[in-house]
């Protein structure tokens, strides 16, 4: 069975990218290939905490943000 998309989280986390960074772009600045972000934006699978927090300041989120998103991973 496949896996099903978790929460918000992904939806908050997708959201946080900001359209002029592309998938790709952001998965090289965190040392990961594209496919594993894009399962965690899809909710397919979640980032370990110290990538979820580069990928957070990668993505220059504010505090609000990177509350909701640690809230919605359960952290």
């Amino acid at each position: 069975m496949p896996p099903t998309p978790t929460t918000s989280f992904h939806l908050l986390l997708a959201e946080a990218r900001p359209r002029s960074v592309s998938q790709a772009a952001a998965a090289r600045a965190l040392g990961v290939c594209r496919s594993t972000l894009s399962l965690w934006e899809r909710g397919l699978r979640k980032p370990p905490s110290g990538d979820l927090a580069k990928l957070l300041f990668y993505y220059a989120v504010n505090e609000q943000v990177r509350l909701q998103v640690y809230d919605a991973a359960g952290e």
